[in-house]
């Protein structure tokens, strides 16, 4: 069995990387919090439920940041692989547009939404809701700039392989 000594890079890590490892921890510390106070302590805490809610809905959209990221979203590989290259990159890239399209839309709801929320606040602790909705909105714009820039790479791919296959 061989140790990976591999040294970290950096450049493999986005900003956002960062932030759902953060968000992921206080998640854990929280969830961690409740189980010891419910458990080891038998007087639960009354917030850690709500509030571990709804960080775990935060961990999830920022989550899905370093997925548009890395192009790792679910999608049918099957049905392209038969498809002629062009047609097959066409393809991708009509389906780029469409997320690109997905995601403005629903940053868009998100950011009409946000003013309804006014002052509302949690259940148990004094903070506003709308500060998850703030990290959704967050989350929705940067998959759209994510998104975008997976389009341009792709783009600049094919324009690429077309060049590298005429000058042959």
């Amino acid at each position: 069995m061989e140790d990976d000594d591999t040294p970290l890079n950096w450049r493999d890590y986005g900003v956002e990387d960062v932030v759902v490892f953060v968000a992921f921890w206080v998640l854990a510390i929280v969830v961690f919090g409740q189980f010891f106070s419910r458990y080891v302590m038998d007087s639960p805490l009354a917030w850690s439920e709500e509030v571990a809610r709804y960080l775990l809905v935060c961990v999830g959209f920022l989550g899905a940041i370093m997925g548009v990221r890395r192009n790792s979203h679910i999608y049918i590989e099957l049905f392209h692989r038969y498809l002629p290259a062009r047609v097959s990159n066409a393809v991708f890239l009509v389906v780029d547009v469409i997320r690109i399209l997905f995601f403005v839309a629903l940053a868009w709801s998100a950011y009409k939404i946000l003013p309804m929320m006014g002052r509302q606040t949690m259940t148990s602790i004094p903070v506003p809701v709308s500060y998850m909705y703030d990290v959704i909105l967050f989350s929705l714009v940067v998959m759209s700039l994510r998104s975008v820039q997976q389009f341009w790479l792709r783009i600049r791919a094919t324009v690429l392989s077309a060049r590298a296959l005429s000058s042959h």
